[in-house]
Parts: structure tokens; C-alpha cells; sequence
């Protein structure tokens, strides 16, 4: 069960409506959109499921590849190099702050 701060905070985080589909549905059938906030990990730190559902849940659901999503791209830190140039910037930084 969740502790009463994760359930308060479970209060604000649901948002619902109805509206057209984008995709096409069968005649006389309507589309639920149901949004959730994912509890961050980090400040800044975007989590991508493949799923909705955990892998024990008994729900028949194809994982997708969120790498190809458009919106994933775009947050990309560049090639695995200037990823490990900013690590050791960010590290000296650090470093630098916790000898002072």
C-alpha cells in the first residue's frame, strides 16, 4: 500500500478525458486517454518505459522501442565521447567542490 505522502501526491497526478481518436475505430466506439506522472528518479532525469504495464502484470502488451521515439532523439547527450568528456568535466567539477 502506498504511504499517505505517495497517496496524496497520487490525488494530483491523474488527468483524464474523452475525445476523438486519432487512430480509426470501429463506428460507435470511443477513446479513453488516461495521463500519469511518473515519480521522477533524478532532477532532470526523463525515465522511458517500453511498457505500461510491469512485466508481472498478466497483460498481453507488446514492449515498444523508445529509442526511436522523436521526442528521445532529440534529448540525445551526443556520441558516447562527448558524453564521457562532460562525465569528466562534471566529475573534476565536483571534485573541485568537495576539496574546498
Amino acid at each position: 500500500a502506498p504511504s499517505d505522502s505517495d497517496a496524496n501526491a497520487l490525488k494530483d497526478s491523474f488527468d483524464w478525458c474523452l475525445e476523438d481518436s486519432v487512430i480509426p475505430l470501429p463506428k460507435d466506439c470511443r477513446c479513453v486517454c488516461v495521463s500519469l506522472k511518473k515519480r521522477p528518479v533524478a532532477h532532470g532525469v526523463v525515465t522511458w518505459w517500453s511498457t505500461l504495464f510491469a512485466e508481472s502484470a498478466d497483460v498481453d502488451e507488446t514492449p515498444r522501442d523508445t529509442s526511436t521515439l522523436e521526442s528521445r532523439t532529440k534529448r540525445r547527450a551526443g556520441t558516447p565521447e562527448e558524453f564521457q568528456r562532460a562525465w569528466a568535466g562534471a566529475h573534476e567539477q565536483f571534485r573541485e567542490k568537495v576539496a574546498n
